[in-house]
């Protein structure tokens, strides 16, 4: 009996200190009403727009992405000219502070002493994450749209393009919107 609440003891207190970090994102998308993708043909390709060199790495990065997920699904990646649909993507991040701050409470001793506990606080910086993945018809027009939106600590785009685009790219031709929560990983402090 004392070993089994001993076990149970420790599992609950190696389960306490296991932390776990999450991603929680928003995929939106839409689809031109008129220029229903018929999917036929699975042939793709991928178009980089970015000039500037840093977006243009995160953009080859996230482009990448659609690839592999293509490539999983039956598609096959051609030349511009004989593709089906083009994929491109763009990225944001925008950065805001949020203050946080603790309430002042006062309490009276028997005495009649006021003390005053509280009134901290702080702030953090939040990153909210953009991907947009743009799907395009041979002609140039517009069929297909995923905007992916996370909001997180860190101002790493790819981090959650990670999740966001395989996820959005498993719905073309869809529509819809989506938010979903995902365990990305496991901290021990052991």
């Amino acid at each position: 009996m004392f070993i089994k609440r001993k076990c149970l003891a420790f599992f609950l207190i190696a389960f306490l200190l296991i932390g776990c970090s999450r991603i929680v994102y928003t995929v939106a998308i839409h689809r031109d009403p008129i220029l229903k993708p018929a999917i036929g043909s699975k042939t793709y390709a991928l178009i980089v727009v970015s000039e500037d060199p840093f977006k243009k790495i995160v953009e080859k990065k996230i482009l990448n992405l659609i690839r592999k997920s293509l490539n999983e699904r039956g598609w096959r990646e051609v030349l511009s000219e004989e593709a089906k649909y083009l994929f491109g993507v763009n990225f944001e991040i925008m950065s805001t502070q949020h203050v946080v701050s603790e309430g002042v409470s006062t309490y009276y001793d028997p005495e009649g002493k006021a003390h005053v506990s509280g009134g901290g606080g702080g702030s953090y910086t939040a990153f909210q994450r953009t991907v947009q993945v743009v799907a395009f018809s041979r002609d140039s027009e517009v069929v297909w749209t995923a905007d992916c939106f996370s909001e997180g600590s860190t101002p790493d785009v790819f981090f959650a393009a990670k999740y966001m685009v395989p996820f959005a790219i498993k719905k073309f031709p869809e529509e819809g919107t989506w938010k979903k929560k995902k365990i990305t990983s496991f901290t021990s402090f052991f």
